[in-house]
């Protein structure tokens, strides 16, 4: 209990810090999107290699040598790993990861060039961010990919139980990473429009304007409902987590039937609050159009909360009946 209790915490403290950090961002960094920040390590990495080629002959020598070796690292770990007998196919990655790696750096270290080369029609400011933020979401997105197809070793269905702690524990990590991850996207990258559509509104109504104040009030409004599914999902996660915790220490026990009746509780919750905020959120884009004289209505449709609380739903009844017949076996003997 006391393991639910301290991850509950932090994931509470983690999405305080984030919305905090994500106000400060927006204020004093002037960032408009979140997903900024997954292009930030390569803008300050191709800053530092153009001055330190622009400086002298030797630090253009060093900026190109950095260059090629931060390329060429998940290359290198892939021809390592071959020739100790590894083959996963996960390795395939690494390869593209290191050729992808060679033109992302170039791009950041010569944006301007690049962007009049590739993208001729989008010199725009804000559309070379866009362009940054979708060429690092590659980037992190492949060694995502990596790491996922890497871990299907660790979570295949073993022949027997002792032999699945280590895939449960897998799964543990697993969760524990998708509910601060979940928790990260939606107190920092999914607030930051918000301010950013708040300011833009503040800018053309002015703040003496009641209208004004009722378009903010509707946008933080709406990020507050369509933020309900997130934290029902999370706690999903959350029971989840304990139920794989009785599986490793109290395998076909009360204790596991217990959890998993708790997550297909909590899961029921999160179907039914889904498919009310998925409601309310677009009743309330329609009813508010007119009077806002805006017209563009975006369709909320929580499709993750809802697979996520179906197949926690699943695997809930699954438990139940596994440990019901199991109760009929020691009956029937």
């Amino acid at each position: 209990m006391a393991f639910v209790k301290d991850i509950r915490l932090s994931l509470l403290f983690t999405g305080f810090l984030s919305i905090v950090a994500a106000v400060l961002a927006h204020l004093y960094l002037g960032i408009i999107n979140g997903f900024q920040l997954m292009y930030i390590p390569f803008d300050l990495l191709g800053k530092g290699l153009r001055l330190l080629s622009l400086s002298s002959a030797f630090g253009n020598g060093v900026a190109i040598a950095v260059y090629l070796c931060l390329a060429f690292v998940p290359l290198v770990y892939w021809f390592i790993k071959r020739k100790k007998g590894y083959r996963h196919i996960s390795g395939f990655l690494l390869p593209i990861i290191s050729i992808y790696s060679l033109f992302l750096i170039y791009f950041f270290i010569n944006k301007g060039a690049m962007v009049q080369r590739l993208f001729p029609d989008y010199g725009s400011e804000l559309m070379v961010i866009s362009i940054k933020v979708i060429l690092a979401f590659l980037f992190w997105g492949m060694w995502l990919s990596y790491f996922l197809l890497k871990s299907t070793d660790h979570v295949l269905v073993p022949a027997s139980y002792p032999k699945s702690i280590p895939m449960i524990r897998q799964l543990q990590l697993l969760l524990k990473f998708g509910g601060y991850l979940y928790t990260v996207i939606n107190s920092f990258f999914m607030i930051i429009p918000v301010l950013t559509e708040a300011a833009g509104i503040m800018r053309t109504d002015g703040a003496a304007e009641t209208a004004g104040y009722i378009k903010i009030s509707l946008h933080f409004l709406l990020y507050v409902i369509n933020s309900i599914p997130v934290v029902l999902t999370i706690c999903i996660y959350v029971k989840g987590i304990l139920l794989l915790e009785a599986m490793t220490d109290k395998h076909l026990k009360e204790e596991e039937q217990t959890a998993a009746i708790a997550l297909g509780r909590v899961s029921k919750i999160g179907i039914y609050g889904a498919v009310s905020c998925g409601l309310v959120s677009n009743s309330l884009k329609v009813i508010m159009c007119g009077y806002l004289k805006d017209i563009t209505v975006t369709i909320y449709l929580p499709l993750f909360p809802l697979i996520t609380a179906f197949a926690a739903m699943i695997l809930s009844g699954y438990f139940k009946e596994a440990s019901d017949l199991k109760e009929n076996d020691e009956l029937y003997i």
